[in-house]
């Protein structure tokens, strides 16, 4: 992100949420001299990936609002929120705010690849144990316990994952920070000490809502309401699969295509059978069809 040389002195003031992952990972030293102003941050403004995530912010936050209105998402226009208290040295710039449960939420919006990568089984763990350090800051920062990360995936939207507060990953991070943060006043280089990856969290940890929390959302009537209708299409829905079973059988397997009454089964290069119902089929049963 570009910044004014204003804002840049007062970034090098506080430690960013943004900048958590480097405390975490023992990415020390070079943080350090930043914060000292002895070495300049790295100069994002040729870097095409920040950029593209920067101008698609605002989209992404509008698309989210778009996809899931109950969300009230709303921009950040307040700037940064630091807690005055023993870390105000700690500061967070969230993208914005939304509601979770009827409880406000900080959002960040995020533009990345869509691949998982090796270490992990989905592009959304990765996702969220990248950034799961920068999240904890802003909850932290904003006195919030819900953090709501929006992910592009290359030129896909994707759902919007949660992370709720963590008291362990956040006193974890608090120690590390205040250790950190104790170098740069004393003006005392640090060494780079070893990493703490902290909990591996999956798209398994999320939370579990039963019915009498549940009750106070506002689409709980709306599920409520939809439940006998799930209940007769599930019912259909699995004479249908089993009705599909059957006529797939009767097609003999050196045939490729067969049609009769008015609906089709087709047979693909790897032997797998398609059903259609055509009413285009010329058929000699006018009443084999509705």
């Amino acid at each position: 992100m570009v910044f004014s040389p204003e804002q840049l002195e007062q970034r090098r003031k506080k430690l960013n949420a943004s900048e958590m992952k480097r405390v975490m990972d023992g990415d020390w030293y070079d943080l350090y001299l930043e914060k000292v102003g002895e070495a300049e941050p790295e100069d994002l403004s040729g870097n095409f990936a920040v950029q593209l995530g920067v101008t698609t912010e605002g989209l992404n936050l509008e698309w989210l609002n778009k996809e899931y209105p109950d969300l009230l998402v709303q921009h950040n226009t307040t700037g940064p929120a630091s807690l005055q208290c023993n870390f105000k040295f700690i500061s967070a710039t969230p993208d914005g705010y939304c509601w979770i449960d009827g409880k406000k939420a900080v959002v960040d919006a995020k533009h990345t690849h869509p691949f998982s990568g090796d270490e992990y089984g989905s592009a959304e763990e990765r996702v969220i144990n990248t950034y799961k350090w920068q999240m904890m800051a802003q909850m932290f920062c904003t006195g919030l316990r819900t953090a709501v990360i929006s992910p592009i995936y290359g030129n896909q939207f994707g759902n919007y994952i949660i992370l709720n507060w963590n008291e362990d990953m956040v006193s974890d991070m608090l120690a590390q920070a205040s250790k950190f943060w104790k170098h740069v006043e004393l003006k005392e280089p640090p060494a780079n000490p070893d990493a703490i990856a902290g909990p591996t969290i999956t798209s398994n940890d999320m939370r579990i809502v039963r019915d009498k929390d549940f009750q106070s959302w506002n689409c709980y009537n709306e599920w409520i309401e939809a439940i006998p209708t799930f209940i007769k299409t599930e019912k259909a829905s699995k004479q249908f699969d089993s009705l599909k079973k059957a006529l797939k059988l009767l097609v003999p397997d050196d045939v490729k295509e067969l049609e009769g009454g008015r609906l089709a089964a087709k047979r693909d290069k790897r032997g797998r059978i398609t059903l259609k119902y055509d009413p285009k089929i010329k058929s000699g049963q006018s009443d084999a069809h509705p």
